[in-house]
């Protein structure tokens, strides 16, 4: 064979071989390519089916699940750089775009990471998301549960419903090796056990070598474990509140209204609305109402109990194990709670025993590690926090264990004051009841007794960090009630009254201890004042304990209702044209801050006035149904004692509202009316009074007018024992001229500032009210008619109580004899009088008579005579049972102060002194030395305003003399800004002494004394030294309607 022919020959070999490679090559390919389409609709069918779109989040304990397909709401998706920090929130096709090589999905517990993956793989197998067709396949691994030696074919395989043999290892090593970046590995639950499969490990670690896309979801804490791997971080946030609602409203298609009812709860209740910062708080709330659909479905504690509930049941093999858990976790947040501490170091958890793997696994603990040297920890939610510390004082007071129940009572009493029950320290309490527990009892006693301690009234809550976590609108209340303890002291106990009963009847009732805890309710509620307007509180536990211990309805010392209606706004303008006539202050620039702009606390009073308006204009009834509960089953039954009904701005009531006023006065025996600018009520109330005349002991009318059958209405009420007339447009005439029919009346008070002669009209037979006790007599001009007055005056020989006042009252001496013979007289107040030198020894020659004598009040009274108010002050001395005493103003008072301050050595019971205007450098040193000695030990209140007249130098060694004052609890030292003391270093410097000396001094108000920021640092050091650091409070600012001349 030639060469020639040879070639030919193996030309032909080649090419036969040529064509039977290139038949196998696309026999090969055409193979893989069906395997692949095979493999592709395998898994598509693996993704649609039930048992991979539904999500049972807590395991097999419930039947509530998610069908992923159906349903899925946006989470909050944020990019970060590598250190951390946020750079932008993402759409889900951004998400699904931005998969390069290695994205970390980062999340709490329960926040939806789990839920994003299969809603990606689902979203593939739709065919229907033109973003992730450039996947050829798309692979879901869960490694819960999974060992070091599991290979990645088998954990595919095990989770997909009928993948089981259909994919071998060389099949995915193939798959892997030919696509490439074609590949998305979905890799979830990563932070479930400490060991992942090592294949899948390598999976990880050499993705720079083989180009897959990896999605991998991790709890925070996991984060940094892989992090130097990753391309993307995306940080999953909070769960927005529009897709809470949307995801249960999709659930409850068939319930909107539960819905609705829970949607209008969250509004109202900041704290439910942060809880669900997760999903799983969602799914948690929805199993329970599916599992228990009567019970209560709207509360914080139901949502908190559901989830634990729920982690419980997901874990069945480890139930005492996560209890254990759960207290110590519990002991972890009481601790962090008392000290406001909500991050926990791994010391922190040795402490109490937590296990951080353990607390990570059940969902009680959260883990952050990114950008920190050392681990955090953190609860889910601040609730979540007060929950498990709820549940471990419970079991702390609970015990049989005697340490135990003293370390629970120690947590307990640190629960001491309003301000802090009626803030963020309420719900550890309300954790605490959760459940039955001889717990329940000790708590409820606890805060009954606290209105029986001072410090319980403490309002100072700036400086507790934990307490400045409560809600917003809450909080505001309770910044209200801080300032009401503050400025009203006299409505505290009302105040707290109510927040007590409150609280303590919902744990009560919450924790089904209400027989244990009855006895100490219905103690608590003896001869206290109560509104009954709580039995109007939306939860209902004050009506429904009074409904079941109906005894309770004669322990109260009377109930109040008030009705307050459409206030008119305070004119401030005669205030601020008084103030311009004084001038205006000209000061340094460091004192600047001791002047604020009246024009802006004008502002803020109109603008509170016109918010309540507003706020009482949306309430629908005054006296709803609900508040009259208790009362109806009363009719016709035993009298419950005393109401005290109260109005102020109303003209008229509802139809619905006055039947139920006529219940409500048919169950009482003594009624209290009480009026203020209530033109037309008692006219609009007439039938519930006239059905119930005899009930009625006292009347109050203040202001507006009185129309024909009001009078008549009035005149009817001859049971009357107390009557009040104020600043009534037109003087009632027919009301004064048969004051006599009134024979059961005790108490007469007329302020009447346009009328004249009253006493003119007034029947001779007034002089026969010999029970008359109390005559309070203001604005009234006598003009010719004083000694009309003194006749009526020897007949009430059972006077306790005498006032007059801001009146041209004329006949000082023969009233002083006929006072004197009334020998059971507690209380005289004179004031704004023209007293003259002869009217003062008057008075200085009865003095001596009133022995039992405990309220003495000569304010405004000017006298010169400095013999006359010699004698004045040489009768005080004889006054031994006097309480409170005000002085009277002139240059006689102030050549006597030293003596008059003297005879306070003879008033040992004295808790109130006001020396005001006319105090000299003698008497204010007096006080100082008297208080030294041992004069002043009960004293209570001390007011030196406006005394002008003593200097400085007096001032600085007053505040070094005095002390010795266990009981001081106010101070009043201001000044007009016209005479305001520049305080220099020294006398600051003594005064902050003489404040830490005072044990029990609370209010002081320096108004008038210039204090610079060092004066002001000074006085803070000493306060938080203070016994009364968390109370003591310095005022020393000028609300003016100007500002004033700064100089430079």
């Amino acid at each position: 064979m030639t060469q020639s022919e040879l070639w030919s020959d193996q030309q032909i070999h080649y090419n036969d071989n040529l064509e039977k490679a290139e038949a196998l090559s696309s026999a090969i390919t055409k193979v893989s390519f069906e395997e692949h389409e095979w493999l592709q609709e395998k898994l598509s069918r693996a993704y649609n089916d039930v048992s991979f779109r539904k999500m049972f989040s807590f395991g097999d304990s419930t039947h509530f699940a998610i069908d992923l397909k159906a349903l899925y709401e946006d989470l909050v998706i944020v990019s970060k750089n590598i250190h951390n920090q946020p750079l932008q929130q993402l759409t889900l096709p951004e998400v699904l775009e931005s998969f390069r090589s290695i994205t970390v999905v980062e999340g709490e517990a329960g926040s939806g990471k789990s839920a994003l993956l299969r809603k990606i793989a689902i979203l593939w197998a739709s065919g229907c998301c033109p973003i992730l067709s450039r996947f050829k396949f798309v692979f879901y691994l869960s490694l819960n549960s999974k060992g070091r030696d599991e290979k990645l074919v088998d954990v595919i395989c095990d989770q997909l419903v009928g993948l089981e043999g259909s994919l071998t290892k060389d099949s995915l090593k193939n798959i892997c090796q030919s696509l490439r970046n074609q590949v998305l590995f979905l890799v979830d639950d990563y932070d479930e056990m400490n060991t992942v499969p090592c294949e899948i490990e390598d999976l990880i670690q050499k993705n720079h070598l083989n180009k897959h896309c990896l999605v991998i979801a991790v709890r925070t804490n996991r984060t940094g474990s892989i992090r130097h791997y990753t391309n993307m971080i995306l940080s999953i946030g909070e769960f927005p509140l529009p897709s809470t609602l949307y995801l249960l409203r999709k659930l409850f298609s068939h319930n909107i209204r539960l819905v609705e009812d829970f949607y209008i709860q969250m509004v109202q209740e900041e704290t439910i609305q942060s809880l669900f910062k997760t999903p799983l708080f969602v799914v948690s709330l929805g199993a329970y109402w599916v599992q228990y659909p009567d019970s209560n479905m709207f509360t914080d504690m139901v949502i908190l109990k559901a989830y634990l509930l729920y982690i419980s049941l997901k874990y069945p093999q480890e139930c005492e194990r996560l209890k254990a858990l759960v207290s110590s976790c519990g002991e972890l947040a009481l601790r962090g709670l008392y000290k406001s501490c909500f991050d926990f170091s791994e010391e922190d958890l040795s402490e109490v025993g937590v296990k951080g793997d353990d607390a990570l696994r059940f969902g009680l603990l959260s883990k952050f590690t990114a950008q920190r040297l050392h681990p955090l920890y953190k609860f889910l939610h601040l609730s979540f926090q007060e929950f498990l510390a709820g549940l471990r004082m419970s079991e702390l007071l609970a015990s049989e264990v005697p340490e135990n129940v003293e370390k629970g009572l120690w947590y307990l009493q640190q629960i001491n004051t309003f301000v802090k029950i009626s803030g963020r320290y309420k719900y550890i309490l309300m954790y605490a009841c959760s459940k039955p527990s001889d717990a329940v009892p000790k708590i409820i006693s606890h805060l009954l007794n606290l209105i029986n301690c001072e410090e319980s009234f403490e309002s100072r809550s700036e400086n507790d960090v934990y307490l400045q976590q409560t809600p917003k609108l809450q909080l505001m209340q309770l910044q209200v009630l801080c300032i009401t303890f503050r400025l009203l002291p006299e409505l505290c106990h009302s105040q707290v009254t109510q927040i007590v009963l409150k609280l303590a009847t919902e744990l009560a009732y919450q924790s089904n201890m209400v027989p244990a805890c009855a006895p100490m309710l219905l103690t608590f509620l003896s001869g206290k004042e109560f509104s009954i307007h709580q039995f109007g509180s939306k939860n209902g536990f004050i009506s429904r304990f009074f409904l079941d211990y109906p005894e309770s309805l004669f322990l109260p010392s009377r109930f109040v209702t008030s009705f307050t209606g459409k206030e008119e706004i305070v004119d401030l303008s005669l205030a601020e044209s008084c103030y311009s006539k004084l001038g205006v202050p000209v000061v340094d620039k460091e004192y600047a801050p001791a002047f604020k702009l009246f024009s802006d606390v004008s502002k803020q009073v109109k603008e509170d006035a016109d918010f309540n308006n507003s706020y009482r204009s949306l309430i629908p009834q005054h006296l709803p149904d609900s508040i009259i509960a208790p009362f109806v089953p009363m009719k016709g039954y035993k009298k419950i004692p005393h109401l005290k009904f109260d109005a102020s701005y109303v003209k008229s009531l509802q139809v619905h509202d006055l039947q139920n006023l006529v219940i409500l006065f048919s169950v009482f025996d003594c009624i209290e009316l009480r009026l203020k600018n209530c033109q037309g009520l008692m006219e609009s109330i007439q039938t519930a009074i006239e059905q119930n005349l005899g009930s009625f002991k006292v009347c109050s009318i203040h202001y507006g007018t009185l129309s024909v059958v009001e009078e008549n209405l009035l005149l009817s009420m001859t049971s009357l024992e107390s009557l009040g007339i104020k600043g009534l447009i037109s003087t009632p005439e027919t009301i004064f001229a048969n004051l006599d029919k009134y024979t059961f009346l005790k108490e007469l008070s007329m302020d009447l500032p346009d009328c004249q002669n009253i006493f003119d009209i007034i029947p001779e037979g007034f002089r026969q009210l010999h029970s008359m006790e109390k005559l309070l007599i203001y604005n009234v001009q006598f003009q010719n008619s004083s000694a009309r007055l003194v006749e009526f005056m020897r007949n009430f020989k059972n006077l306790a109580v005498f006032h007059l006042k801001h009146s041209d009252f004329s006949e000082f001496g023969a009233l002083m004899d006929a006072i004197s013979t009334c020998k059971m007289l507690r209380e005289i107040r004179l004031t704004g009088l023209s007293f003259g030198e002869k009217d003062l020894l008057s008075l200085a020659a009865a003095l001596p008579n009133f022995t039992a004598l405990k309220v003495l009040d000569l304010a405004g009274l000017n006298f010169t005579d400095e013999e006359a108010c010699t004698a004045l002050a040489s009768a005080l001395s004889c006054l031994v049972a006097l309480e409170e005493l005000v002085l009277p103003i002139g240059k006689g008072i102030t050549h006597e102060a030293k003596v008059i301050v003297q005879q306070c050595f003879h008033i040992p019971n004295l808790q109130k002194l006001e020396f005001n205007q006319s105090l000299s450098d003698e008497g204010l040193l007096e006080i100082a030395n008297v208080a030294v000695e041992g004069g002043f030990q009960k004293l209570e209140f001390l007011h030196l305003m406006a005394n002008h007249n003593t200097t400085e130098p007096a001032w600085r060694t007053f505040f070094q003399t005095l002390s010795n004052m266990p009981k001081l609890h106010k101070v009043d030292f201001s000044r007009i800004f016209t005479h305001s003391i520049k305080c220099e270093a020294a006398t600051v410097r003594s005064f902050v002494q003489c404040v830490s000396r005072l044990p029990s001094l609370k209010t002081i108000s320096m108004i008038g004394w210039l204090f610079d920021a060092d004066d002001l640092k000074m006085f803070d050091v000493m306060k938080e030294q203070h016994p009364q650091s968390k109370s003591l409070n310095l005022t020393w600012e000028w609300i003016l309607p100007f500002s004033p001349i700064v100089q430079e």
